[in-house]
């Protein structure tokens, strides 16, 4: 029978073997998750657009140690559309 708590459920932790990156401007990786963070894991960052009142943002997911995204594997792509326009 499942627990009537989750916090009674057996806990099984996984962590991340390699770090987790956004590519940003020029190639570069800026690392979301560290190596060895525990999973499941939250992180929050905060970028900037590259144009003003832009719509939509286009994220590329990548794994690995190195500082441009050309030596690590791409995982995935995601956009985040609409993006809040701000108040100025």
């Amino acid at each position: 029978l499942p627990p009537e708590n989750i916090e009674d459920a057996p806990r099984t932790e996984s962590s991340l073997k390699l770090s987790l990156h956004v590519k940003v401007t020029d190639g570069v990786c800026e690392e979301l998750l560290h190596r060895g963070s525990t999973l499941p894991a939250q992180t929050t960052k905060l970028f900037t657009t590259t144009h003003d009142d832009q719509a939509s943002a286009r994220l590329e997911i990548y794994a690995g140690e190195r500082p441009f995204c050309e030596g690590n594997r791409f995982l995935g792509m995601m956009e985040l559309a609409p993006l809040p326009i701000p108040s100025y």
